[in-house]
């Protein structure tokens, strides 16, 4: 059976077991999207990888503390970010005041004039603030349920909706102008 097949509980199994596969089958089946994610939130590839792979020291530290291997997918995404947001941390660059702004810095618009929609988007992400950007990764990227990124972030599914919505829409008013733009040429 490939390795992206093999079910989170057996994988789990392996790892509480002290079978080493079991983390080497994690590490291969969830490297590259937690990779992407941490990638996504933090905008640097070695902060990413260095994210990522204290991700999985931290798995095979831990790993018999999991009890619902079930939740193993939502578990390695919450280690993640957390080892992401140590990242930013780090970077002096996670906010530490409560701001009604979803934007990082100054907004994409005035910065991507003439670059590809897709090139937009990427970069509007870049300059949301890392807890919005961080939830709408997991939601519109990994595709985790509301309650899911809730638990997954230690937040209310009340701050989960509104932070998606704020940046969404943050998001919308710097690519509509622009794909409106593009469909007048």
């Amino acid at each position: 059976m490939p390795v992206a097949q093999l079910p989170d509980e057996e994988i789990v199994s392996r790892i509480q077991a002290g079978d080493r596969s079991g983390l080497g089958i994690a590490y291969e089946k969830y490297k590259r999207p937690l990779y992407n994610f941490c990638l996504r939130l933090l905008g640097d590839s070695s902060a990413a990888e260095d994210a990522v792979h204290g991700t999985f020291l931290i798995i095979a530290q831990r790993a018999g503390t999991l009890n619902n291997s079930g939740a193993f997918r939502h578990w390695l995404y919450e280690i993640a970010r957390n080892e992401a947001l140590m990242q930013l941390r780090r970077r002096n660059r996670f906010p530490t005041e409560s701001s009604d702004s979803v934007w990082d810095s100054e907004t994409p618009d005035t910065i991507l004039a003439g670059k590809e929609l897709v090139a937009i988007v990427q970069e509007g992400l870049q300059h949301l603030r890392p807890d919005y950007r961080e939830i709408l990764l997991l939601r519109d990227i990994e595709g985790f349920t509301y309650a899911e990124i809730a638990r997954i972030t230690d937040t209310t599914l009340s701050a989960v909706k509104s932070k998606i919505y704020k940046a969404r829409n943050a998001l919308s008013r710097v690519v509509g102008p622009i794909e409106n733009e593009r469909t007048v040429r």
